[in-house]
């Protein structure tokens, strides 16, 4: 069972060091116990969610597919207000469903933070490389722990002495550190020659979790600041705690630079009008709920060929965004033939993905039906639900390649791998995997997935195996 397992294996296609991981495991057989990796589960602060025993390592090559796809489509999906609507609040707010153009022209005012907007595109690695299955721009982001994740990895001696023999570095590439060099160039000195950023935690985040997160976030501000010789700090607080006063953000006094929104509820007014008076810096604010919507990943869909991308731009959506469609009452051309959306969407079920597309009520994996996993009269009933409420999409199914992880208490199994990539602005940011036994159904941690890192070998790579496809595009 476990050599059917590894000889199946995609791993080949990140690097040559994963695919010498997967012979180190049929060589030690101890590798395939959950226990060997007990390091991993010493600290469920920092990681909420299970972690897989096994991490992903990539080269070069993978690395650099991975993070020039998620910030050239993070950059087309940012444009979207001016490319695709031309900046027509109207229309923008008919599209987004939102209650008027006054609040878009309030949104799409200087400063916008959209062109420094965090980012993260979740991906599929197929056969024809990286599949976009959605963008995320809200600062919300689940994943951002993984280079804490990195420090339990680390501590297994089974991949220290992995790595050890293969010449390679345990190397995660640092989200945080990243994230809060691309707040300090940003936001600069604030009074008292430091920067405070304030990250605005949701109400049911438990306390001593809160203090844990807030220390270590707090721990890396201040290194990162240090090089840039001011001071930096983080504090947590309820959106509620934050005040604006004669242009400025505070909180219980202290005077903050940015904002980090890591909650789901709305954008306070305070921070808001800080933000726009250019007192404050702010992630992501109001306008996350244009670009967050998976609408956008369909505009990109069906106009790739409309002439308001270059050839250049055509051809990375064309090959990284699975046909995507809104689900309305038109038509469309699927594989050749133009067909009624509804009627298609009924017909070709197996074939497709349904998602609530609303920044309002997706996420976490709610809202997401496979079709090929989904009962008809039950995929039936979500297609008309869908036409009724507006707002969702239909999506070709894509699959992972099957990429074998650990699993259980002993053994491997092929999995189905969610790629989270980051982009900070401009800037690739690292990523995380969430992952499941291929055929258990919508990939989320908050559905049972479990966590992983990324490790960067900094090998330079050959191309995996011709049956996998192209490794990197």
């Amino acid at each position: 069972m476990t050599e059917t397992c590894i000889s199946s294996a995609a791993n080949a296609v990140l690097s040559p060091s994963a695919a010498a991981f997967l012979e180190r495991v049929e060589e030690r057989p101890e590798l395939l116990e959950r226990r060997t990796f007990a390091a991993l589960a010493e600290d469920a602060v920092i990681a909420p969610f299970p972690l897989q025993a096994w991490p992903a390592f990539v080269d070069r090559a993978a690395v650099d597919s991975m993070a020039r796809v998620t910030v050239e489509l993070c950059r087309l999906v940012k444009e979207i207000p001016r490319r695709v609507f031309d900046g027509d609040a109207e229309e923008i707010a008919w599209f987004y469903g939102l209650p008027g153009p006054d609040p878009v022209r309030a949104m799409l005012a200087e400063p916008t933070g959209i062109e420094g907007a965090l980012a993260r595109g979740d991906f599929l690695w197929t056969e024809r490389g990286l599949s976009c299955l959605e963008i995320n721009l809200a600062s919300h982001l689940g994943g951002w722990r993984a280079p804490l994740w990195a420090e339990s990895y680390r501590r297994v001696p089974a991949l220290s002495q992995f790595a050890a023999a293969r010449g390679i570095a345990l190397a995660c590439r640092d989200t945080l550190e990243l994230l809060f060099e691309h707040i300090l160039a940003a936001a600069g000195r604030v009074p008292g020659g430091g920067l405070r950023v304030a990250v605005c935690v949701p109400p049911d985040l438990p306390a001593a979790e809160a203090e844990r997160l807030e220390g270590l976030l707090d721990r890396r501000c201040r290194e990162v600041a240090a090089v840039r010789g001011v001071r930096g700090s983080v504090l947590f607080c309820a959106p509620e705690e934050l005040r604006e006063g004669s242009g400025t953000v505070s909180v219980g006094g202290r005077p903050v630079g940015a904002v980090i929104e890591a909650h789901e509820g709305p954008t306070p007014a305070a921070v808001y009008r800080g933000f726009k008076s250019g007192g404050v810096q702010l992630y992501n604010g109001t306008v996350r709920q244009i670009l967050s919507d998976k609408r956008n990943l369909a505009l990109l869909s069906e106009l790739s060929g409309s002439g308001l991308f270059s050839d250049r731009e055509r051809a990375l959506i064309e090959r990284h965004v699975p046909w995507t469609r809104r689900l309305d009452r038109g038509t469309t051309t699927w594989r050749g033939q133009t067909l009624e959306i509804p009627r298609l969407a009924v017909a070709a079920r197996t074939e497709l993905v349904l998602k609530d597309a609303r920044f309002a009520t997706s996420g976490k994996g709610r809202g997401v039906f496979v079709g090929a996993e989904t009962a008809e009269g039950t995929w039936r009933d979500q297609v008309a639900r869908g036409l009724g409420e507006g707002g969702w999409v239909i999506q070709e199914r894509v699959e992972s390649l099957p990429f074998v992880f650990q699993h259980g208490e002993r053994g491997c199994a092929p999995h189905a791998v969610v790629w989270g990539l980051f982009a900070f602005g401009s800037t690739y940011a690292g990523g995380f995997l969430s992952l499941a036994p291929r055929g258990t159904g919508v990939v989320n941690t908050h559905r049972g997935a479990s966590s992983g890192v990324i490790f960067e070998t900094g090998e330079g790579g050959q191309r995996g195996p011709a049956r996998f496809g192209g490794r990197v595009s």
